[in-house]
């Protein structure tokens, strides 16, 4: 899965009679993109009444926040933490929070890493990869907030550093226009 962050723009008109218009603009040219929030911008300012324009524009590049796990001899047993569910080992029959002890590291690690991308709860939140025993743990929403997902090693799993994804940078500004007649 590429971690490549997207261009972002969104835009809601709400007015008095609970109205409301969305428009977003993902993975556009930014000139393309600002040529269509010129034209919904004019026509609002021409014919709307009493209304509330917010616009929510990406700051920059967006990173999303990562972290590691490194695997090295996992037992049965064994367990860590991704986004607040608890991964365990086991050697056989694993469940939706558990994960198979294989042959090798390697294998251990394809296993959790198999394990955080279809769980439920996780699915949603983060993507992990795999290579050489190491499970790199990555936010799916790119910028700040992932820095705030928690991740705990335990016996024969370690954590690359501190207690959360780390590094995730850029957000968003948020601009609020009102426009009355």
């Amino acid at each position: 899965m590429s971690h490549a962050t997207k261009s972002q723009v969104a835009l809601v008109v709400s007015s008095p009679n609970n109205d409301l218009v969305k428009y977003s603009a993902v993975n556009k040219g930014i000139h393309v993109t600002m040529n269509t929030l010129q034209n919904l911008l004019s026509g609002i300012i021409g014919g709307a009444l009493n209304c509330e324009v917010d616009i929510l524009a990406q700051d920059g590049a967006q990173v999303p926040a990562s972290n590691t796990l490194t695997l090295v001899s996992v037992v049965a047993t064994n367990a860590c933490t991704v986004a607040g569910v608890t991964f365990t080992a086991v050697a056989s029959n694993p469940t939706s929070v558990q994960f198979l002890v294989g042959a090798s590291d390697t294998a251990t690690a394809l296993n959790l890493a198999a394990a955080i991308n279809a769980n439920a709860t996780t699915k949603g939140i983060v993507d992990a990869d795999t290579a050489a025993g190491v499970v790199s743990v990555f936010s799916l929403t790119p910028g700040l907030t992932g820095n705030f997902i928690p991740l705990a090693g335990g016996t024969n799993i370690t954590i690359g550093s501190g207690s959360t994804l780390l590094g995730g940078t850029g957000g968003y500004s948020r601009f609020a226009l009102g426009f009355s007649q």
